[in-house]
């Protein structure tokens, strides 16, 4: 068998081989190690870091009966600036051609070019321009939510059924405006920092390290209490209540649409049937834990006491 028919064979197994690049075998193991490695269809644990919201959120419940996530669509507009020089008409004209691009300054140089062959003169045109882009993006959050910030009826079975629950939130005015709302009604709006105080919230940061603990001199970094409800009323007046979404702050309706769900979900670790809030390990806990650290704390006083005793003397009966 001479070299160039092995090379052939050889070449031909390779092709035939189920573990070739090119066949379907290692697209499904590409698959499984997609699955296993935590991206199944895009960029969704990239976006929202898995492991740590499950972390928190579980923790959450056992400590405080109910961990809660917030799940919803979040679009966003990105604004860049850019800049160009020495661009031609025909590299302006694509340029400006993207409906996303707004020209914020323009100059425009002209020169006049004399051919040294004809004498015709012609004038060349440069542009110097500044643009801004608008992109608008958006993107799945999945967002834990501190269980003093979740509110719920006391009617509530589940969120889905409950007719108002809410997320109450420190945001400052400068993220108001970012969310579309107007400079002039934000300005308006009173500053407010009474979650900042809740008991959850100061146990939490129980060595002082508050975010929101020092006032700011910047209006626009001025912390307003804001409250995104979802809500089941009869905005129509037809009789059956609609579920609405409405931001509300310091008396003033910020937005208010219709919607269809609800982006809350709440996980409990010892349901307790009929009750939105059941028990959280905690619960089950502390009354073992008050015992054995009483105990134990008696136990090292009578140690004390046992090692270190105190001697006694009667007055007038001691040498």
């Amino acid at each position: 068998m001479d070299i160039n028919k092995l090379k052939s064979i050889i070449e031909s197994e390779i092709d035939d081989s189920i573990g070739y690049v090119e066949t379907d075998t290692v697209a499904e193991r590409q698959q499984a190690l997609e699955y296993y490695l935590r991206e199944p269809y895009g960029n969704e644990v990239r976006d929202n870091d898995g492991f740590l919201i499950l972390h928190n959120w579980f923790k959450d419940a056992l400590l405080q009966k109910t961990g809660v996530v917030k799940a919803y669509w979040d679009e966003k507009i990105d604004v860049t600036k850019e800049k160009y020089e020495n661009l031609s008409d025909d590299e302006l004209l694509m340029l400006l051609s993207d409906p996303e691009v707004e020209v914020v300054s323009q100059e425009t140089d002209e020169t006049t070019i004399v051919d040294d062959f004809t004498g015709m003169s012609r004038t060349n045109r440069s542009h110097s321009v500044k643009i801004k882009k608008t992109k608008k993006d958006g993107k799945v959050v999945v967002e834990n939510v501190p269980p003093e910030e979740f509110l719920i009826s006391k009617r509530a079975r589940t969120i889905q059924d409950s007719p108002f629950v809410a997320h109450r939130r420190m945001l400052t005015r400068s993220e108001l405006v970012a969310m579309g709302f107007s400079k002039k009604v934000v300005d308006s709006l009173e500053s407010g920092d009474t979650l900042e105080f809740s008991p959850d919230r100061i146990a939490r940061y129980s060595q002082g390290e508050q975010p929101n603990s020092m006032g700011s001199q910047d209006q626009s970094m001025e912390v307003v209490e804001v409250y995104e409800c979802y809500i089941k009323v009869d905005y129509n007046n037809d009789g059956i209540a609609e579920l609405r979404r409405i931001v509300y702050a310091s008396n003033e309706i910020l937005e208010d649409e219709e919607c269809d769900y609800v982006p809350f979900h709440s996980l409990c670790p010892i349901p307790i049937p009929h009750k939105f809030y059941g028990q959280s390990l905690a619960d089950r806990a502390l009354d073992l834990q008050l015992i054995k650290s009483t105990v134990l704390r008696q136990m090292l006083d009578n140690l004390y006491l046992t090692n270190n005793y105190r001697v006694g003397a009667v007055e007038g009966q001691v040498n």
